[in-house]
């Protein structure tokens, strides 16, 4: 989110103007290429020694807007498994019923992961509020292709899922895959282009140093919270899964949720307000003892 990166260094330019700079702790600005596309960047880069020799000890993200005068915190998120799956089937010519077809594969298919969204969809719907889009899986099909010309029944589909896991269930989500695969037919595989598995979370009790100085830090602001488990994902996730504490946190209220919308924006007075957020939040976090790290 280009707001946030910008917020970021208005709000370090502030802290340095008024001669706030004699930290505790290396402050450290990331700017990482192609997180839309699963962060094969910062998944890199976390691996290596120049990151190790960064010795950081927490990690602020971006986070959601909300649409209301709650900010939103997010400690984990889901993990995304970007799923491309082969249907194989008999050709033959569009005037005749053609047995092991692809489209009824297809369509069996459609029909028990589709099922399965809807369960997710009524689970979220009928928690009275207490569960989020990141409480729940998120399913759907993004692409699908397959066939020569409109007269001849094709030997293979290709469709690509897009799924979003919460950590809670990771670990044994692809016993549901497989199951999906058996009631749909046989024919049909899959592979993954984005496989995450991280079920790692950071802590949000004030027994944790961290988490402490920066809810008291927003509270001290007059900021309302809420946590919770990020319905997207961003490249937070390779730190926690290093066990690197991350926050996901975007200074955004009573705003409209328009990632990857039209006409995105955020007003002015907003946009300040985070500003003056991320000057406390920088300053205090930056001030923590190193031997926390201990």
């Amino acid at each position: 989110m280009k707001s946030v990166g910008i917020q970021y260094l208005e709000a370090y330019r502030r802290l340095k103007k008024a001669g706030k700079k004699n930290f505790k702790r290396t402050v450290y600005f990331l700017f990482a290429a192609d997180e839309e596309i699963g962060g094969p960047v910062m998944e890199k880069f976390v691996k290596t020694k120049e990151f190790e020799e960064l010795n950081v000890g927490f990690n602020l993200d971006e986070g959601e807007a909300s649409e209301n005068d709650v900010y939103s915190i997010s400690y984990g998120e889901k993990n995304p498994w970007w799923m491309q799956v082969k249907i194989s089937g008999s050709p033959g010519h569009g005037s005749l019923f053609i047995e092991n077809d692809v489209g009824t594969k297809l369509k069996n298919f459609l029909d028990i992961v589709y099922a399965f969204r809807q369960e997710q969809k009524e689970k979220l719907e009928n928690s009275n509020g207490k569960l989020t889009l990141g409480d729940v899986v998120t399913l759907n099909v993004t692409k699908i292709g397959g066939g020569v010309q409109v007269n001849v029944v094709p030997d293979q589909f290709i469709i690509e899922v897009d799924i979003r896991i919460p950590p809670a269930i990771v670990s044994s989500f692809e016993n549901t895959v497989k199951e999906w695969m058996s009631q749909a037919g046989e024919g049909i595989t899959y592979t993954f282009t984005q496989h995450a598995i991280t079920s790692s979370t950071t802590p949000i009790t004030d027994e944790d140093p961290y988490w402490k100085v920066f809810s008291n830090t927003l509270r001290d602001m007059d900021c309302k919270f809420k946590t919770q488990i990020d319905c997207g994902s961003t490249d937070s996730r390779f730190l926690r899964a290093i066990g690197i504490r991350a926050i996901g946190f975007s200074p955004i209220i009573n705003t409209m949720d328009l990632a990857h919308d039209h006409n995105e924006f955020l007003e002015e007075k907003m946009f300040l307000r985070g500003v003056e957020i991320y000057e406390k939040l920088i300053e205090n976090l930056s001030n923590i003892p190193p031997e926390v790290d201990a």
